[in-house]
């Protein structure tokens, strides 16, 4: 999957997040997008290099860039080539970061685990918790923290609610702010009804019918579109 994703992206073919980073930023070259993703693949950075952001995913640049002090440290201002900021912090790690000697590094589009080198990634396992206090994955959280603090609304793409350590800030300030959450995504999981739905948050979310439509699900009401799939990143991108 990941070796496909790389072939689509240098062959010039568009990533279908692309268009919601576009979208989002809108030509401003003052706005910033947070990008926390829980997944190892290099999607989002596929799709981001498709933009005309200045992309942040903290390291430094390079053939092998050195995972930087301050993760969230971006230009005070981009060169006029920049329209805009995109941050990317991947919370349990990248196919492409390892780990040598002390040493945390990122090796863009590597397919093969380098000699000498460990990958730097969280998986799953009763561990998991504990591998994420580590470097990078705790400073890493910290600033993911402090996006959701001052965060004036959340969009949530394919997640599930599964990763306490992650969601926990979101959802305090979600409520303390009243801020609104869009959820988009295939299937209503329990851990989406538990900590969502059944909390009272001001939230909608787009999931499947189960056929060939789509259900708009709020606190207050839900709505079946017949034959039209929305919980997709190409359907989201129609409204």
């Amino acid at each position: 999957m990941a070796e496909n994703r790389m072939v689509t992206f240098i062959s010039g073919e568009d990533i279908n997040l692309r268009q919601l980073f576009d979208y989002i930023i809108y030509g401003d070259p003052n706005k910033t997008l947070n990008v926390i993703s829980t997944n190892y693949d290099r999607i989002a950075e596929y799709a981001a290099c498709q933009t005309d952001a200045y992309i942040n995913i903290g390291f430094t640049h390079g053939l092998m860039g050195k995972l930087k002090d301050n993760i969230m440290l971006n230009p005070k201002k981009p060169e006029a080539d920049y329209t805009g900021f995109i941050n990317i912090l991947k919370v349990h790690g990248s196919l492409d970061w390892y780990r040598r000697d002390g040493i945390i590094c990122n090796i863009p589009n590597s397919v093969n685990i380098p000699l000498g080198f460990t990958p730097c990634i969280v998986t799953p396992g009763t561990n998991k918790y504990e591998r994420t206090q580590e470097e990078p994955h705790r400073q890493l959280l910290s600033a993911v923290d402090k996006i959701f603090e001052s965060a004036q609304n959340y969009v949530c793409i394919g997640y599930g609610f599964n990763d306490k350590h992650v969601q926990e800030m979101l959802l305090k300030y979600a409520k303390k702010r009243k801020a609104k959450i869009l959820i988009v995504t295939k299937e209503i999981t329990n851990s989406i009804k538990e900590n969502v739905i059944d909390k009272g948050y001001d939230y909608i979310a787009i999931c499947s019918d189960g056929a060939k439509g789509t259900v708009f699900h709020t606190n207050s009401d839900s709505i079946i579109v017949d034959d039209k799939i929305y919980w997709t990143i190409e359907g989201l991108m129609e409204i």
